[in-house]
């Protein structure tokens, strides 16, 4: 006796039932045109990503849970593969713009040098060893903004009120004028205009002891400006660290031309509204 469900009207309707199920999937997972014949499952980590990168750009910084939790939502081993086109068009302009800012600001130099003498005895430039890209060693140069003795008890980290900064310093900081002589550092190809901020090597030693992830800032050149200063502060404490990674990450990972304007512009903002830390 055959069984109903052998029955030719049985087939036909699982047949149709089967087309329903696979459109609704369509529906479910409209990223995976052309994707037909993919395991649900990968479907379902496809959608995933899609809104781990959409959640990314609306936060504009990465959580560094979805690194952890997810590594290939924000395609890490893609990190620093920024496209020879975007390359190309930063070194032009990092060249470019550093010579030309260098040549504005010349005449300014004397009034600096003047200022920070008057203000507290010591020399008027200081220079520390950085971490560049892919950990690339290199000699950073700035304006003295602190005492001389600002590091006797040794390596500290910069605070939003450090008691350590001179008066004059403190005006510097705020437009970002302690920064200009690492245009030749651009000059150079050491660093870029627009980056994450160069640490020390000891630094990043002691905070990859809490944040093993922040070694991934190093995927492209440290910059006198960047995603992570324009939105956030000073970071003296593993949180704010953590935090600040997170748009350090954002911008490596979604690295444009448009973006690099746009943190300009920023930039400019804080340093005409004298909101720097």
């Amino acid at each position: 006796m055959s069984s109903a469900f052998e029955s030719p009207t049985y087939q036909e309707e699982r047949k149709d039932a089967s087309r329903n199920h696979e459109r609704q999937q369509a529906d479910l997972y409209p990223l995976t045109a052309g994707g037909h014949g993919l395991p649900q499952e990968r479907l379902i980590d496809m959608s995933l990503e899609h809104a781990a990168v959409e959640r990314c750009k609306a936060l504009g910084r990465i959580p560094l849970l979805f690194l952890r939790w997810h590594p290939d939502i924000v395609k890490v081993a893609g990190l620093g593969a920024v496209p020879m086109h975007i390359r190309a068009v930063k070194r032009m302009t990092d060249f470019a713009a550093a010579l030309v800012l260098g040549l504005i600001v010349l005449p300014l130099m004397p009034l600096i040098v003047l200022a920070i003498k008057l203000d507290s005895a010591g020399p008027v430039l200081y220079s520390q060893d950085r971490l560049g890209q892919h950990g690339k060693l290199f000699r950073i140069y700035k304006f003295r903004s602190m005492r001389t003795d600002a590091e006797a008890a040794g390596a500290q980290f910069a605070t939003k009120n450090d008691t350590r900064v001179t008066r004059v310093g403190r005006f510097m900081r705020k437009t970002r004028i302690d920064e200009l002589p690492q245009l030749w550092n651009v000059l150079r190809g050491d660093m870029s205009i627009v980056g994450p901020r160069p640490e020390r090597p000891e630094h990043i030693a002691r905070i990859e002891q809490e944040i093993p992830e922040f070694s991934l800032r190093l995927a492209v050149k440290p910059g006198l400006t960047g995603w992570a200063q324009t939105k956030y502060q000073y970071a003296a404490t593993v949180d704010e660290l953590r935090q600040k990674l997170e748009y350090d990450l954002y911008y490596i990972r979604f690295i444009s031309l448009r973006m690099e304007l746009m943190i300009l512009l920023r930039t400019i903002k804080v340093v005409l509204g004298s909101k720097g830390h």
